[in-house]
């Protein structure tokens, strides 16, 4: 399976590139800084890497991230608590 997923630098998002590798999926990790990757997923190039500011969100990188995936899942969360619900609407807005 194609998975996208989206925050993959934090502590859900690394947890979802790495148990997503281990079953054998085919992954993109988007993430704002993808040097913060596990080093075992850029030594291996196990997975798709792809740069992207969420709070910014540039709508052809986005769609080049999720092309073809069969499933994507976001590990996106807030911040702080004025961030809460903020980034979604962005992040759904880049996709029109």
């Amino acid at each position: 399976m194609k998975i996208t997923i989206i925050a993959a630098t934090g502590g859900v998002g690394r947890q979802l590139v790495g148990q997503a590798l281990a079953s054998g999926h085919d992954v993109t990790a988007v993430a704002r800084n993808p040097a913060k990757l596990p080093p075992d997923v850029l030594a291996a190039g196990t997975a798709r890497v792809i740069a992207a500011d969420l709070a910014r969100p540039d709508p052809q990188v986005l769609e080049s991230a999720v092309a073809g995936a069969d499933a994507v899942l976001s590990a996106l969360g807030p911040h702080n608590n004025s961030d809460a619900g903020n980034a979604a609407p962005r992040l759904l807005a880049s996709r029109r």
